[in-house]
């Protein structure tokens, strides 16, 4: 199975004329086989004629190595093929199947190249040739382009300990890296590549990208050391021209300027400089010019100038023009350049003249810049830097801020794709931005969204990134999208933290996430404000919804501090509803100090402030209860008086008023309980002949003298009650009645009959106690002495 399987595998990528050079050679054999005397009928399999005939392994080995070896890779696929079709399972086979793919691939045979290194990893996932197969295979993506899927077989590749192949390898990944613009990612490789020294063409170039890159991250003094190196050792002039520039760029950068010269003069000398030197003065200005000696440029130029050739006039005057524009004598240069329109509006020079004039003027914000930019445009709209003059006209509208003139022209701009593309990534993003902030001011949301997200999306390095997110922000606010307003806002806050703006961000984003019940966003912004910028003039607001933010997440007592914060910070715009809350959060929570602390300020603020809103009555009714509860009753009955004044109808005030009435008959305050009564018993007719109402009544009569009143109440209840509880009650008001009349012995009578008449907890206890006083104050010893032994004795808990 394993010899078919291999051949049916390798027949896929035999060519038909490697398949017909086979034939021929076996038909060869048979002819020569009849020949010689031997019939068909002798040959007993085509497998024995194969195997009888067939060269010897070594034998086609060695033949198709050879013949790859010396650069016959066309002649040497058959032999390999033949090799692997006769010995399927030869010890060379993982070598012959590699060698095969190289031949393949010396044709330009991708699909075979491919095929066949597939089926050797498959066969040898772990051999000698794996990591050469890797390689190759990568090579092949690369060639093709295909940067990203080469990465991983050459990151398996460059495990190698073959420094040539270790090179190349580390070569295609570098150059994988460039083109998918993740070079910094492979810092490691270039590392590895450059102390390759044997066996490595790449040496050098990785020297020039790993000084780039290192130049890139600000360690310019390593990058310098690797292009001086290039300079002084590398063979190809393209590789020393970029590092002598490079070089000379860091050297002009630390200001060593003589070894920055040094560099200069070495690229200058290369066979890439020749042009610079051809007629004398206009080669002599050239090469200053091209050294940036441009003081020397306008010397020489002032010397000698009626020596120079005629028919180089134009020219020598646009360097010299160019020279003073860069030396910043701008009105030399405008005056030369002028010179140049006026005398040879046809020659190139005068449309590069006109482009240099607005390079001058640009910077200068003279009011000749956007007059000749219009000229520009008009006298050369078929120029290369048309688009360019465009976008510098736009730019002097919206430095001005002419948004109406200038976003026509910004909208030609980014849809020139063309054009737009060739411009460095951030004067794209900068056409974008101005594009985006005219349509904005011009109130054109839409467009201003459109740009701003393709701003962001495909510039992430745009030093302006923070206002492209606080403006898109905006313009989504402005088109009703607050939940994308909030997502843009909220990484601007968390990214940014340099913003200019960051203090209104915070809050805005902070605002914007409570529309949204985003509350621990808002919590997170507006904490951070507050701390950041302690004198923030939102700060009481931020106080206040901060507090909001809490009890919205259900951080009732966290929101506490923020309410107290608020209502110090603003007393006229926040004491009033702080404090209410807090009042609230301290009912709810039945925090009795808090909530009694709470009320008191809140009472001692509205003194002051007569149109403030009264606390709720219900606040002070649980006050009330609960200080009565805790027996501080003259405390808790102005709590109940300030309830009862809050509530506007009878029936709203009936529960606290006979929670006064209980209050004041449970502290003995029997005037005030009498009149307390008696005023329910008025207000609600319906509860005045209830027994648990006349019951504290006719005690507060008893305690104030009022006995026949007493009385009455007590036979009322009798006579609504003829047994149970409150017939006990009734009667033990009787005796009190008598007690206090001074008729101790019919007192006694009384309370032992209740005693006798009622088994009750409470009751029962309390009527032998009264009889046992009674008795005792009547002078009857011996049955005050009975009552007292039964209530020890029956009632002991009691």
């Amino acid at each position: 199975m394993v010899i078919i399987e291999l051949w049916l595998i390798l027949a896929h990528f035999l060519t038909a004329q490697e398949v017909a050079n086979s034939s021929e050679t076996s038909l060869e054999k048979d002819k020569t086989s009849t020949e010689s005397g031997e019939t068909a009928q002798t040959v007993t399999s085509i497998e024995e004629v194969i195997k009888r005939l067939r060269p010897r392994e070594l034998e086609l080995f060695s033949q198709a190595y050879e013949m790859q070896q010396s650069g016959r890779h066309k002649e040497a696929v058959p032999v390999f093929v033949d090799l692997l079709r006769y010995y399927p399972e030869t010890k060379r086979k993982e070598e012959a199947l590699f060698r095969l793919a190289e031949c393949y691939w010396a044709l330009g045979r991708q699909e075979e190249t491919n095929g066949t290194l597939d089926l050797m990893l498959k066969f040898f996932p772990k051999g000698k040739f794996t990591l050469p197969a890797y390689a190759m295979q990568g090579e092949i993506l690369a060639v093709n382009k295909k940067w990203k899927e080469a990465l991983e077989p050459l990151r398996l590749a460059s495990r190698t300990d073959n420094k040539a192949l270790k090179a190349r390898v580390l070569y295609l990944l570098i150059l994988a890296g460039e083109h998918l613009k993740i070079l910094p990612d492979f810092l490691l490789e270039l590392e590895q590549l450059t102390l390759i020294k044997q066996d490595n063409p790449y040496q050098d170039y990785a020297r020039l990208k790993l000084g780039a890159l290192l130049e890139e991250q600000g360690q310019e003094l390593k990058a310098l050391k690797l292009y001086k190196t290039i300079v002084s050792s590398s063979r190809e002039a393209s590789l020393r021209v970029e590092a002598g520039v490079r070089a000379g760029n860091i050297a002009y950068q630390k200001t060593d300027y003589r070894d920055a010269i040094g560099y200069y003069e070495t690229v200058r000398r290369t066979e890439s400089a020749e042009y610079w030197v051809k007629l004398a003065h206009l080669g002599l200005i050239q090469a200053h010019f091209t050294l940036g000696n441009y003081g020397a440029v306008t010397h020489l130029y002032n010397e000698v100038k009626p020596a120079f050739p005629a028919s180089r006039r134009a020219e020598i005057m646009f360097l010299t023009a160019e020279s003073y524009r860069l030396l910043k004598q701008g009105d030399e240069a405008l005056s030369l350049y002028g010179f140049i329109l006026r005398e040879f509006p046809e020659r190139d020079l005068a449309e590069k003249s006109a482009w240099a004039r607005l390079l001058i003027l640009h910077p200068m914000n003279d009011q000749r810049f956007l007059v000749e930019t219009a000229k520009f445009i008009e006298l050369y709209p078929k120029s290369e830097k048309l688009y360019h003059v465009k976008l510098m006209r736009a730019e002097g509208l919206f430095a001005e801020k002419n948004y109406n003139a200038a976003q026509p022209i910004l909208t030609e701009l980014i849809t020139d794709v063309k054009q737009m593309q060739a411009l460095e990534p951030k004067i794209q993003a900068g056409i974008w931005y101005e594009h985006a902030f005219s349509s904005f001011m011009l109130e054109d949301f839409d467009e201003a969204q459109n740009s701003l997200e393709v701003l962001y999306n495909k510039y992430p390095n745009f030093p302006a990134t923070d206002h492209v997110l606080w403006l898109l922000g905006q313009a989504y606010q402005e088109q009703q999208k607050p939940a994308k307003a909030l997502r843009v806002w909220s990484m601007l806050v968390r990214q940014y933290r340099d913003f200019e703006q960051r203090e209104v961000a915070l809050w805005k984003t902070g605002l914007l996430a409570g529309t949204q019940d985003d509350y621990q966003t808002m919590r997170d912004f507006l904490e951070e404000l507050v701390l950041i910028y302690p004198d923030t003039p939102h700060k009481n607001d931020a106080y206040y919804w901060l507090a909001i933010s809490l009890e919205q997440s259900g951080e009732k007592a966290a929101a506490l501090d923020y309410w107290r914060l608020a209502r110090e910070a603003d007393q006229k715009k926040y004491f009033e509803e702080a404090t209410q809350r807090l009042l609230r959060t301290a009912l709810q929570d039945k925090d009795l100090p808090a909530l009694i602390e709470e009320v008191e300020n809140y009472e001692k603020w509205s003194n002051a402030n007569k149109k403030a809103v009264s606390i709720s009555a219900d606040v002070y009714e649980w006050i009330g209860q609960e200080l009565a509860e805790k027996n501080q009753l003259s405390l808790a009955k102005s709590y109940y008086e300030k309830a009862m004044k809050l509530m506007p109808t009878k029936q709203e005030r009936r529960r606290p008023q006979l929670a006064l009435c209980l209050l004041l008959t449970k502290a003995d305050m029997h005037v005030e309980a009498a009149e307390a009564w008696t005023k329910f018993r008025r207000d609600y007719p319906e509860e005045a002949d209830r027994s648990v109402v006349m019951e504290p009544l006719a005690k507060a009569y008893i305690s104030t003298g009022r006995l026949n009143d007493a009385k009455e109440l007590a036979e009322k209840i009798l006579k609504q009650n003829p047994e149970g509880n409150y017939n006990a009650r009734g009667r033990l008001l009787l005796g009190d009645i008598e007690y206090q009349k001074g008729n101790y012995d019919e007192a006694a009578k009384i309370y032992a009959a209740v005693a006798l008449l009622i088994f009750d907890e409470k009751l029962t206890p309390r009527a032998l106690r009264k009889a046992e006083m009674a008795y005792r104050k009547a002078g009857n010893t011996e049955k005050a002495n009975k009552m007292l032994l039964k209530l020890q004795n029956e009632w002991k808990k009691s």
